[in-house]
C-alpha cells in the first residue's frame, strides 16, 4: 500500500530533533508569501554566523558640474565636476543640455577638474548659464589616436557587504494529562500546537527578513540580522506617496520606471492589501491571473508594465506601522542564508526530566543576503482613500 509523506505534526515522541524547513514552507503559503519564496527558491546555506559578499555595479557614465548653479563660459576649458572617478584623459564627454562634445586632455582628481577641448565635434561651444537644476555630463567613451599607447586604466573594487545570522525560537508546551484528553477535533493539543506554532514561526522569519536591523552584540553573544528593507533604503530607490495620494495608473508606471532601472526585467512586488487593491482597480487590463495558477502554493498576479513584469502577492505582514507600504524585489539578487545545520528544526521533549508535561520548540538561525540594493524598490505612504483618486 502506498504511503504518503510524513506529517510534521504526527511525530513519535522518541525522536529528539528533525528538519522541518520544507514542511513549514508548504504550510498555508499565502499567510507569509515572501518567506515561502525565500525558503523554497532562494536558499543558500552559510557556514559562519557572520558572512560576506561583494557587489559590482557598472562604472557610472553620468556626472554633473560641481554645483547646480555653476556657469560655464564658451571659452572655459577647465571644468570642475561633481565626480571624475570614472573619467580619464582622451575620454569624450557630452553636455546633454547643449549637445556640445568635449575632449578630455587631463584630469586632476584632487580638485575634480577636467581640462577639455571645447566643441570637439559638429556642435559649437556655447556658454551655459547658472541654473537651479543640475547640468548633466555624459561620458561616451574614449577616442584614441592611431598607434597609441593604452589609455589610463581604472579598476574599481567591488563593494564589500556583510550580515549576521539571527536565532529565532518558538517554544510551546503542555501537560501529559492534557494529551490524554480527547478533543472534539480528534486531534491532540500537542499536534494542534505544532501546526499553529509552525505557522507562527514562519511569520516571525518573514518579519525579520523584511524589517530586521543589524546588531552584533558580542558581549551578550546575540545577533540580529539586517533585513531587506534596510538594504533597499540604503540603495535609495524609495517611491514615497507621502501619505496623501492613492495610486493612479500613471503614477504606478513611474514606480515601475524606478524599479526597473537596475537588475532584471522580472521582479516581485510584496505589498500591503491596500496597494494590491488599488492596483487591481486601476490597471485591470494590465493584470493577468490564470485560474489555479500558483507559485510554491502562493497565488500570484502579473502586472505588465512598459518597463518590465511584476509578479504581485499580498502580504499582511505590511500592516499598522507598515500599512501603505510594499517592496519590489529582484529575486535574482537576494538569498535566504540559514546557518549550516540550523535551517528550521523541531526539537521535542525539551522539558526537565521530572516534569509531568512536554516542551517542544521550532528554531531557525538565518540571515539574508541582498545584492545590488538599487535593484530593489521601496513603496511607501500610499493613502487609504477612494481608489485611483
Amino acid at each position: 500500500m502506498a504511503v504518503g509523506p510524513a506529517s510534521i505534526y504526527d511525530i513519535s515522541a522518541t525522536r529528539k530533533r528533525f528538519d522541518v524547513d520544507k514542511q513549514i514552507a508548504q504550510l498555508i503559503p499565502d499567510a507569509s508569501p515572501f518567506a515561502v519564496f525565500m525558503m523554497r527558491a532562494r536558499k543558500k546555506v552559510v557556514d559562519s554566523e557572520k558572512f560576506y559578499w561583494y557587489d559590482e555595479e557598472p562604472a557610472p557614465w553620468w556626472t554633473t558640474f560641481s554645483t547646480a548653479t555653476a556657469a560655464l563660459a564658451a571659452n572655459d576649458t577647465q571644468i570642475v565636476l561633481a565626480d571624475v572617478a570614472h573619467i580619464s584623459a582622451k575620454d569624450i564627454l557630452k553636455i546633454t543640455e547643449t549637445g556640445e562634445q568635449l575632449f578630455v586632455s587631463a584630469v586632476n582628481r584632487g580638485t575634480n577638474t577636467v581640462t577639455v577641448s571645447r566643441g570637439y565635434g559638429s556642435t559649437n561651444a556655447v556658454a551655459i548659464a547658472q541654473s537651479a537644476t543640475p547640468h548633466y555630463i555624459l561620458k561616451l567613451g574614449n577616442a584614441m589616436e592611431e598607434n597609441s599607447l593604452a589609455p589610463e586604466t581604472r579598476v574599481d573594487q567591488p563593494t564589500e557587504r556583510y550580515n549576521v545570522t539571527q536565532e529565532i525560537r518558538t517554544p510551546f508546551n503542555g501537560s501529559l494529562r492534557g494529551e490524554k484528553i480527547a478533543l472534539r477535533t480528534s486531534e491532540s493539543e500537542r499536534k494542534r500546537l505544532r501546526r499553529r506554532k509552525a505557522l507562527e514561526h514562519r511569520l516571525e522569519l518573514e518579519r525579520t527578513m523584511l524589517f530586521g536591523e543589524l546588531k552584533d552584540d558580542v558581549a551578550a553573544r546575540r545577533r540580529t540580522t539586517r533585513g531587506i528593507m534596510s538594504f533597499v533604503e540604503e540603495g535609495g530607490n524609495v517611491y514615497d506617496f507621502e501619505g496623501n495620494r492613492s495610486i493612479t495608473e500613471e503614477e504606478f508606471e513611474l514606480v515601475c520606471e524606478m524599479a526597473f532601472q537596475y537588475g532584471s526585467d522580472k521582479k516581485l512586488l510584496v505589498a500591503c492589501p491596500r496597494i494590491i487593491s488599488q492596483i487591481n482597480q486601476i490597471s485591470a487590463e494590465k493584470l493577468t491571473t490564470e485560474v489555479g495558477q500558483k507559485t510554491y502554493g502562493v497565488r500570484i498576479q502579473k502586472y505588465l508594465s512598459a518597463h518590465g513584469e511584476l509578479n504581485i502577492v499580498v502580504s499582511k505582514t505590511f500592516s499598522h506601522g507598515y500599512d501603505g507600504m510594499g517592496l519590489i524585489v529582484d529575486m535574482g539578487h537576494i538569498y535566504y542564508r540559514p546557518l549550516v545545520g540550523c535551517d528550521t528544526k523541531l526539537d521535542i521533549n525539551l522539558q526537565e526530566n521530572d516534569r509531568h508535561g512536554w516542551l517542544d520548540e521550532y528554531w531557525t538561525e538565518f540571515g539574508v543576503e541582498v545584492h545590488l540594493p538599487k535593484a530593489h524598490t521601496l513603496i511607501k505612504g500610499v493613502k487609504r482613500d477612494e481608489i485611483g483618486s
